[in-house]
């Protein structure tokens, strides 16, 4: 009665409305249908389906391995989101007793975090023991550290101690292949603010207070 058009017009709205409200649509039940019938082979697509921020963390972690030599600086367990070395002065005993990171023995570290859409470059302790942390958390209050904001109160367990800021490079999460860019452009920021004078006696003050940190443990033991 209302003609060919009104109704090819009233069914694609209805369509429309199926497909973005409701979960019986025809093109879910297609869907359901097709895993059910193909699941082994979605679920092998789906695991290696491109991923443009594991593409980017890999790449910047390789760069920066190579990189960082020259500086007095090694990797150590990394993530998809969490890029982390420490400096040689760091593989001290007294560094070596940390349990704050998945696969790595050290309880303080620089990261590199790829989380947000800039990434950000910190100095962090892991599950550190209060005596010593304490101590370390009030140096950092005062120069030649750096803190995004001033906190009053440790943190319980994941202490950053030296925020180096963020990057002017954003992060693309979509796939678009080629990062070789992006993660040139991190780690050149990155490698700037090592080679900074406040890094550098950070890395210092932080290294002659491991000792201690090694003491502590061996009293625990004892």
């Amino acid at each position: 009665m209302i003609g060919a058009e009104p109704k090819v017009l009233l069914d694609n709205y209805i369509q429309l409305l199926e497909e973005k409200f409701m979960d019986q649509s025809k093109i879910a039940q297609v869907a359901r249908a097709i895993y059910k019938q193909h699941r082994q082979a979605l679920d092998v697509l789906f695991e290696h389906r491109p991923d443009n921020l594991q593409n980017l963390s890999e790449d910047i972690r390789k760069l920066l391995e190579q990189e960082i030599k020259e500086l007095g600086f090694v990797m150590t367990a990394c993530s998809k989101h969490y890029i982390r070395f420490v400096p040689k002065q760091w593989i001290q005993r007294g560094n070596l007793h940390g349990t704050g990171w998945a696969y790595s023995p050290h309880t303080v570290l620089f990261e590199i975090s790829l989380r947000a859409k800039k990434p950000t470059l910190s100095v962090i302790s892991g599950k550190a023991p209060s005596p010593w942390i304490d101590k370390l958390w009030e140096r950092a209050q005062s120069h030649p550290f750096q803190m995004l904001g001033k906190r009053t109160e440790r943190p319980r367990d994941w202490v950053m101690l030296h925020s180096l800021g963020k990057s002017n490079t954003l992060i693309n999460d979509e796939p678009t292949g080629d990062v070789g860019d992006i993660s040139t452009q991190i780690v050149n920021w990155c490698k700037n603010h090592l080679k900074a004078d406040s890094s550098r006696e950070v890395v210092t003050i932080i290294a002659d207070a491991l000792p201690a940190l090694e003491e502590y443990h061996n009293s625990t033991q004892s």
